[in-house]
């Protein structure tokens, strides 16, 4: 049987490349677990040369973070697409942005192990951006909520932090069985409706 071989590297754009491989990536380890994926297993299914796997990640763990910065990526860009809604109270709009953007969190099987926060940081500065970007889209999202009348100004230090925990913690109480998604989703949308609220606000403000 004639191996396959990878296509020069001067046909394909790094972009896709890369592309290509974290797709290969996220499939193989959110089937075959992280453990049991190799490079070599990667490289096979995107159609490249495993020293192209290694040009891009220079080992399985930074591949991992590849994976996950994908995986945020998407997410933050489905916040982005609901930002630009014009219409609807601040429950509605808080509603249509998590109930779908829980049950896309809970589609995609969790990757282990945990990320290491010291490892991310020694990846320099273009992995710490990519993995910042839900937070960065969550502010964005509360910008548009305050500016449309609907919402206090968003404390830029805890916001994003508090409100992606709290969107992960319930998604973690479904995948653990103690809560399911409708019961878990309405939770969440009740507490970032309290907490974002402009009554909130005022409660916070001096008499």
């Amino acid at each position: 049987m004639t191996q396959k071989t990878e296509e020069p590297l001067s046909r394909r754009a790094p972009e896709e490349r890369r592309a290509r491989i974290v797709g290969a990536a996220e499939a193989l380890m959110t089937t075959k677990g992280f453990e049991a994926t190799s490079i070599s297993d990667v490289a096979r299914a995107a159609g490249v040369a495993v020293g192209t796997v290694y040009l891009y990640f220079p080992d399985k763990a930074s591949l991992r973070f590849g994976v996950v910065n994908a995986r945020k990526s998407r997410i933050a860009a489905f916040i982005d697409r609901q930002r630009v809604v014009e219409t609807g109270s601040l429950h509605a709009r808080v509603t249509a942005l998590i109930e779908p953007l829980m049950e896309m969190i809970l589609r995609e099987p969790p990757l282990s192990p945990a990320y290491d926060r010291a490892r991310l940081e020694a990846m320099g500065p273009d992995a710490l951006r990519a993995f910042a970007a839900v937070d960065d889209a969550i502010l964005r999202f509360l910008d548009g909520l305050h500016e449309a009348g609907l919402a206090r100004a968003p404390d830029r230090g805890v916001a994003a932090l508090m409100a992606s925990g709290l969107v992960m913690g319930a998604v973690d109480a479904c995948r653990r069985g103690e809560s399911d998604l409708p019961a878990a989703s309405a939770e969440v949308i009740a507490a970032l409706t309290r907490w974002w609220s402009l009554e909130g606000d005022r409660r916070g403000s001096p008499a």
